[in-house]
């Protein structure tokens, strides 16, 4: 159907579409939804419509509109929805994503931090293998798509970096933070997000998916809040929250 796209992975379905007027959004929605259902009919495939939503992205403030159909049942607009682990809020400033990395990075990190204090038999190259492969990716998930998120968002995330590498060490406040990832050999959080957001971009452009293939005609250079890997400056972008 013209106007709309299907991005598909595994059992989770995301249908997009764009127009100035959020009205038009919901009418063009609502007319592919019909279809989808009469396909959805055909092939006797049922659809968890309490676990589908509906967001529409905006700066201003959302208008009140007629709520979507599939198969007679609602599905409610909401300020914010979940896809592939990564929490979408309206504006797409990834303030609760932000917000769950944290979370979730402290239940992993009690569960194993016998491992990483001080008084650990462990050595200190030991503990920081532990925080690279296990912790430290549950920091970094998809920040290829949220690293643009508001300098606050960063700093908190490093913070959370900051004082894990001060329990594995065991060094005291006023041991400077830069030099304490100097010694350790470990990279910013934000250096991490301009690497790894550099590398997702240059294999987009060879993505044998159409969709992703065409996330890379999308820039913006100019702004407070540049993607990761246009930034022309590296130190534009690093924040270190002194712990």
């Amino acid at each position: 159907m013209e106007g709309i796209k299907i991005c598909l992975f595994a059992d989770d379905t995301a249908i997009l579409t764009q127009h100035h007027r959020p009205i038009s959004v919901k009418i063009k929605l609502q007319k592919y939804l019909l279809k989808y259902e009469k396909w959805l009919e055909k092939w006797k495939i049922q659809v968890n419509t309490d676990k589908s939503h509906a967001i529409l992205f905006k700066m201003k403030r959302n208008p009140i509109i007629p709520e979507l159909k599939l198969h007679n049942k609602t599905i409610a607009w909401t300020q914010e929805v979940q896809y592939l682990g990564v929490t979408l809020d309206r504006k797409l400033n990834y303030n609760t994503h932000c917000d769950n990395i944290i979370k979730n990075y402290w239940k992993k990190y009690f569960s194993i931090h016998h491992l990483l204090w001080k008084r650990s038999a462990l050595s200190i190259d030991n503990k920081l293998l532990i925080y690279k492969m296990i912790l430290r990716p549950l920091l970094l998930y998809a920040c290829s798509i949220w690293g643009c998120t508001t300098k606050r968002n960063i700093q908190q995330i490093q913070y959370v970096q900051n004082k894990t590498l001060r329990k594995i060490v065991g060094a005291p406040k006023y041991f400077a933070i830069e030099t304490l990832h100097k010694e350790l050999n470990t990279t910013t959080i934000t250096e991490e997000i301009v690497n790894q957001a550099k590398k997702f971009y240059e294999k987009i452009a060879t993505h044998s998916n159409p969709t992703i293939r065409g996330q890379g005609k999308y820039f913006r250079r100019s702004g407070r809040y540049p993607y990761p890997h246009q930034s022309k400056d590296r130190k534009e972008l690093i924040h270190i929250a002194v712990t």
